[in-house]
């Protein structure tokens, strides 16, 4: 479905399926987790704020879109297992070719590709989200599809807990076990060494409550476009560009960046989406998840190309030709395969 347009009339800002704040929203933070990785890679520079959190960003996002798209649907008794195979075939295209190109880059340079066969079997199937992601993920930034895809399978879980009375109270207690277990897990050791303890679902359960809640306030008609909203989107995002090294995930520090990420999230759900700045907003949609697969690839590429040039030029280069590429495999790989597929299982 296409999004409400926005217009004097009350009733006709109101948000509908598509939300295309979150397609903009979402193809930022892709863009932001290609620089925190370039900067990284090519000078050390930890752009932790936008790095880690928007990778975060995008479990609110999950939530909320996915609750605003099946709430009713399940509502009605949609299969749960149709559910979960269109979510696979969401995912499962782009991932397949990016892990087939990385084990034949390995075998091309003659590194031993066992251990990376059998992660990639994990990868593709996403039981590797099951157990520790951090450690088994084929591919930079994998992790995060491996929990999101644990997300999915309790999804009709979450819908009916945040569709009750109880909501709000759900959602204050997945802050508390989130807070709580990276406190206890990163409390006094760094992240580099607790990695694998650490991404692990449970540090990122309150984004994806937080965002099945966002979904519901938006469906009751509570979150309307409107301008103001732009204020508290750039607000939110203020200390979400911070330079931290370590401690940004605890303490009160990280309190504040967590909630910042759920904010900035809520806020671009009622972003007023007008003329070309829709159409950038569906283009961003569009090219967000293969810009965050295939920019790691794209980057050894380029670097190698421009190695003498600065990494700005690096960074923008890579980003431009990510989203060219993304935006070419999402039209004649992606959605082809996904539809043949789908056609085939009769989804």
């Amino acid at each position: 479905m296409k999004t409400a347009t926005v217009a004097g009339s009350s009733a006709t800002n109101i948000i509908s399926d598509r939300i295309e704040g979150f397609d903009f929203l979402r193809g930022i933070c892709a863009i932001a987790v290609a620089c925190y990785h370039i900067f990284n890679w090519r000078d050390g520079i930890m752009l932790n704020g936008i790095g880690r959190y928007g990778v975060y960003v995008f479990f609110v996002l999950s939530g909320a879109s996915m609750y605003v798209a099946y709430n009713r649907k399940f509502a009605q008794g949609y299969d749960a297992g149709k559910f979960i195979t269109l979510r696979f075939l969401r995912l499962a295209p782009l991932l397949s070719l990016v892990l087939v190109f990385t084990v034949c880059v390995a075998l091309a340079k003659k590194q031993p590709v066992g251990y990376l066969l059998g992660d990639a079997l994990l990868n593709i199937s996403f039981t590797f989200g099951l157990g520790n992601p951090g450690a088994t993920s084929a591919i930079t930034g994998g992790w995060s599809l491996g929990i999101e895809f644990v997300f999915y399978l309790v999804f009709p879980l979450m819908l009916a807990v945040t569709r009750s009375r109880a909501w709000l109270l759900v959602l204050v207690l997945s802050f508390v076990v989130q807070q709580v277990f990276i406190n206890r897990t990163l409390g006094g050791a760094s992240l580099a060494s607790n990695w694998v303890s650490y991404a692990q679902p449970l540090s990122f359960v309150f984004y994806f409550v937080a965002g099945c809640c966002i979904g519901r306030l938006i469906e009751s008609g509570t979150i309307r476009y409107s301008p103001l909203w732009i204020i508290g989107f750039v607000a939110a995002g203020v200390p979400l560009l911070s330079i931290h090294v370590e401690d940004n995930l605890v303490g009160l520090y990280g309190i504040v960046l967590c909630l910042s990420a759920v904010i900035l999230s809520l806020c671009s759900g009622g972003l007023p989406m007008v003329g070309g700045v829709s159409a950038v907003a569906d283009t961003l949609g569009r090219l967000s998840y293969g810009v965050y697969l295939i920019h790691p690839l794209i980057f050894g590429v380029v670097n190698r190309i421009l190695a003498k040039q600065s990494t700005i030029v690096i960074a923008v280069t890579t980003i431009l030709v990510s989203s060219v590429v993304a935006l070419i495999l999402e039209r004649y790989y992606e959605a082809p395969v996904r539809g043949r597929i789908r056609k085939a299982m009769g989804v």
